[in-house]
């Protein structure tokens, strides 16, 4: 299991749920952090597509997850076969959050191994 985590940023393109400038400012602040951000145009529409992006995106822990819902994303994971650990997978809500709580939130997220 990778001990690294991964940062994987949710644009939910195709819902348009999210405001446009919230998206934008929380894609600034990830730009400002010294790690790998892997950016996914919309994991609904992956799901929907059976796409495995998203079992290899979240099988192998830990996951900072920021999208939407913890239980959609949670729901897309099970769907694609993934074995949810809560301890491993962290959601970050852009639709409840305001952008600098979630860059605070992620700035400050690491897993214990």
């Amino acid at each position: 299991m990778s001990s690294k985590r991964k940062l994987i940023y949710c644009n939910c393109t195709y819902a348009k749920i999210i405001p446009d400038e919230r998206k934008k400012e929380v894609l600034r602040g990830l730009a400002q952090l010294e790690e790998d951000v892997i950016m996914v145009p919309d994991l609904c529409e992956a799901a929907a597509r059976k796409d495995p992006i998203i079992k290899e995106l979240l099988n192998e822990g830990p996951a900072c997850v920021i999208a939407c819902y913890k239980r959609s994303v949670k729901w897309l994971a099970h769907n694609a076969g993934v074995a949810w650990d809560e301890k491993l997978i962290d959601v970050y809500n852009m639709r409840e959050m305001e952008a600098q709580s979630i860059l605070e939130a992620v700035g400050g997220t690491e897993h214990a191994e």
